[in-house]
């Protein structure tokens, strides 16, 4: 209201509040955003961490040596016979979901999961599932019919499961195969 000498306090009163209401609204605002976004993070970050800690406890790890036997008819491999174990104290590797990569200088041949040129064989595992954990050991014999892998080659194997760290070694063959005899490769 305006009194007869012109004073408008009042006014600047009701203002003050309004500009004050203002701030704390604005405000209020603008932390819930910034607090919403620091949870996402947090929860995203989690989820990452989670993930890498998953992915590095599953890992495989070559057991023993990698030997190999010759077919009866020609000097070429038969199959390469190794043994895999999982490390890491993981959940443990399905075996079903594990691909393998056979490469030379020649050719690249893939065996992805459930190929009849792989073969599983438990020799120690307490449980009847087919979830690889720490413990257990498996024997693996891939058979690269499709390819020929004779003395004097060199191979890569990549074994490679869905989920956790595989791993990858080289080997070379002997140069004079023998038919029907077993080699380890080194």
């Amino acid at each position: 209201m305006v009194s007869g000498s012109g004073s408008f306090e009042a006014f600047t009163g009701l203002e003050a509040a309004i500009v004050l209401i203002s701030f704390v609204v604005v405000a209020a605002v603008f932390s819930f955003v910034v607090l919403g976004t620091g949870f996402f993070v947090t929860e995203k970050s989690e989820e990452v961490i989670n993930s890498g800690l998953k992915e590095t406890s599953n890992s495989l790890n070559l057991f023993g040596t990698v030997v190999a036997k010759v077919k009866v008819s020609d000097p070429e491999l038969r199959y390469i016979m190794f043994y895999l174990e999982q490390c890491g104290g993981g959940t443990g590797i399905d075996i079903n979901k594990i691909s393998y990569e056979i490469s030379t200088d020649e050719f690249i041949k893939d065996f992805p999961p459930g190929d009849s040129s792989v073969e599983y064989v438990w020799k120690i595992s307490p449980d009847d599932d087919n979830i690889l954990e720490d413990g257990e050991i498996l024997r693996v014999r891939i058979y690269p019919d499709s390819v020929s892998l004779a003395g004097g080659d060199s191979f890569k194997c990549s074994v490679i499961p869905s989920e956790g760290h595989g791993i990858f070694f080289s080997r070379d063959i002997p140069d004079n195969l023998v038919k029907n005899d077993y080699y380890e490769l080194v």
